[in-house]
């Protein structure tokens, strides 16, 4: 229950830092199928984003990610979420990364998957997955008062340990992929 807990914490963390994200903002190109990823920016489903696999202890990514801009404290020690300038959103489970998650476009999968793909291309990459939806309010911390109302798409393909976050609001939806995020492949 508590990693299940941890994981919800990832996704509603992830899907309140990703804010906004308009059409005129986004690249309408389909991700190059054919280019070669480089470990230093390739997801790898139920295992790991770039250098940061799951597992790694706290001290181990803040040497290779840097210094963190936010953390979210999740109520027992250990239990955290820390975003990155550079997209990266982890989330810790006992000091150890129980999920990694990206914002940023130049990690993609061995697929071709990125942020920014449409969900064609991810179903096209991961044929196994499962598509959710659940709905978050965004409130003003001064006045308490709900600022946006969004509606996150997930598709799952809990089998390989991924997922992808397409989020929308009333005044628009996104089309693309703006967050994957990597887990424990469960059976």
């Amino acid at each position: 229950m508590k990693r299940i807990n941890s994981l919800l914490v990832v996704g509603l963390a992830l899907a309140s830092s990703s804010g906004l994200v308009y059409a005129s903002d986004q690249t309408k190109d389909k991700p190059d199928l054919t280019a070669p990823v480089t470990d230093d920016f390739l997801i790898v489903a139920g295992q790991s984003i770039g250098q940061v696999r799951l597992g790694d202890s706290l001290e181990k990514v803040h040497q290779t990610l840097g210094p963190w801009s936010m953390t979210y404290l999740m109520g027992r020690l250990g239990d955290q979420v820390e975003e990155y300038k550079s997209g990266f959103v982890i989330s810790y489970n006992t000091y150890k990364v129980a999920a990694i998650g990206i914002t940023s476009k130049e990690y993609k999968t061995s697929e071709g998957v990125s942020v920014g793909s449409s969900p064609e291309v991810v179903r096209k990459g991961f044929k196994g997955g499962v598509l959710s939806s659940y709905k978050i309010r965004l409130t003003d911390p001064h006045s308490n008062k709900v600022t946006d109302t969004r509606t996150c798409y997930v598709y799952t393909d809990a089998k390989r340990g991924i997922k992808f976050q397409f989020g929308n609001n009333e005044k628009h939806s996104t089309a693309w992929c703006d967050t994957i995020t990597v887990v424990e492949p469960t059976p």
